[in-house]
């Protein structure tokens, strides 16, 4: 039988996430309570079909730039597979282990920083990714996190820890440009800073309790 590490409840069956937290299951699981229902065995030949699309148009994709086109140039494909991979994986794990939005979207924010500064790195536009795009990004993820926390019903404790990585997330950025440009960073970082403190002081306000409790069982206080 798994156990949730964080609930400290035993969950038989076989899923694999917590039906309090969604946090992933330790331990060995079960036999389903219930046998999979038969559209599910459809829906994997689709995926089947996708994958085997999307790997098909990859190897175009690649072939066409590297074998085809001639001359100095930017191999461009190199920088869409890594993008189409990253999208792909990122959606096969939110309909898969149905993982909590806060989380995915705090995974997502964190992978697409990383692949748009390699990108920045690689075609020569880190200014435009360092100032513009990954703001922009850090500044929807914040909103929607916030705006998530109180539509979703099954919104938990353990979605509050994405919220609050969300944050740090907007106020380390504005701190380290700061003192690496011994200037005020960007209009775009600012923004990103206030919303920061917006979406903390909405927290605080509408979900306190749930925060300063959530904050005290991780930091053990």
């Amino acid at each position: 039988m798994k156990n949730c590490p964080h609930c400290n409840i035993k969950v038989g069956g076989d899923r694999d996430t917590c039906p309090l937290c969604q946090s992933t299951l330790l331990g060995e699981g079960e036999e389903p309570y219930w046998p999979k229902p038969e559209h599910l065995k459809h829906v994997s030949v689709a995926v089947k079909i996708i994958n085997f699309i999307l790997l098909s148009l990859a190897v175009i994709i690649v072939a066409y730039d590297f074998l085809i086109l001639n001359g100095p140039h930017k191999h461009v494909s190199l920088v869409l597979l890594t993008w189409g991979i990253v999208i792909y994986a990122l959606v096969i794990h939110f309909v898969r282990r149905r993982a909590n939005v806060p989380r995915i979207l705090f995974q997502s924010m964190l992978i697409a920083s990383i692949v748009l500064i390699v990108d920045g790195m690689y075609l020569g536009f880190m200014g435009l990714i360092l100032y513009w795009i990954m703001p922009i990004l850090c500044s929807i993820t914040l909103v929607l996190n916030f705006v998530f926390s109180f539509i979703d019903k099954g919104f938990t404790e353990d979605s509050l820890v994405y919220m609050l990585l969300n944050i740090v997330v907007g106020v380390v950025p504005y701190i380290v440009i700061y003192f690496h440009r011994a200037a005020n960073p960007p209009l775009t970082w600012t923004i990103t800073l206030i919303i920061s403190a917006i979406t903390f002081i909405g927290l605080v306000v509408f979900k306190g309790k749930k925060v300063f409790a959530e904050m005290q069982r991780r930091l053990h206080m």
